[in-house]
Formats: C-alpha cells, structure tokens, sequence
C-alpha cells in the first residue's frame, strides 16, 4: 500500500513539474514575444523622432526664409513710400 501511495505521489509531483516547465515555457516565450514587439515599437518611435526634427528644422528654415522675404518686402514698401512723400522738382 506504501509503495502505491509513493508511486502516485511521486506521479502527482511529476504531472506538476511538468506543469511547471510547461508554463515557464510558455512565460518565456510570452516574454521573448514582448521583447521582441517592444525592439520594434522602439525603432519605429525612433524614426518617428527623427523625422519630426527633420520636419522642425525645415519648419525652421522656411520661418526664417518668410521672415526675411516680410523685411525685404517692408523695405521695398518703405522705400516707395518714402520717395512719393519727396517733393516733385518742377
């Protein structure tokens, strides 16, 4: 009767690690799934970031470009003004 106690005792413990190893199999691979989509999501965000300071940086040019072509335009525009407001000779 011992014996059979101990035989399935000793079945019950081995159904378990098994189990068990299943299971951490099983977790492992979850977590190496996980890892793996995070690398990508990463990279991905990584170029996103890069882009979007590209796109500033253009954004940036362009400001400075329409800022100086506003100037030039008001200095024309001042100048005209100030020669309709000289006196005509003659």
């Amino acid at each position: 009767m011992d014996i059979e106690i101990a035989s399935t005792a000793i079945g019950i413990l081995g159904t378990f690690c098994v189990l068990f190893l299943v299971r951490n199999r099983k977790i492992e691979s979850l977590h190496n799934r996980i890892e793996f989509r995070l690398e990508e999501i990463m990279k991905k965000l990584h170029i996103a970031e890069r882009k979007l300071e590209e796109e500033k940086r253009e954004h940036e040019t362009s400001k400075r470009a329409a800022e100086t072509t506003i100037k030039d335009q008001q200095k024309i525009i001042d100048d005209m003004i100030k020669k309709a407001k000289k006196p005509n000779p003659g």
